[in-house]
């Protein structure tokens, strides 16, 4: 068995739910500004309550970093995709 902070790490890219706004912010923290870059895929670099992400454009050339809540209140907050 495979837990979903371990699983999240390794997949190719991490999505927002539609139906949930994940802001990326720039600390691991609600309180923390939010990252201004325009971004195509979020990657998972650290895991944790907060997943470190690189941002990356179109291309997959990253852009810059930040970090996103990918659960609270044990709700799950973000999708993955294996290929992109």
């Amino acid at each position: 068995m495979i837990f979903w902070p371990e699983f999240l790490l390794p997949v190719f890219s991490e999505e927002t739910l539609p139906c949930q706004q994940v802001a990326v912010r720039i600390k691991p923290q609600e309180n923390a500004d939010e990252v201004r870059s325009e971004f195509a895929f979020l990657q998972a670099a650290a895991k944790g309550q907060w997943l470190k992400v690189t941002l990356l454009d179109k291309d997959f050339k990253p852009l810059g970093s930040g970090w996103i809540r990918w659960e609270k209140e044990n709700q799950i907050l973000v999708t993955f995709s294996l290929f992109s």
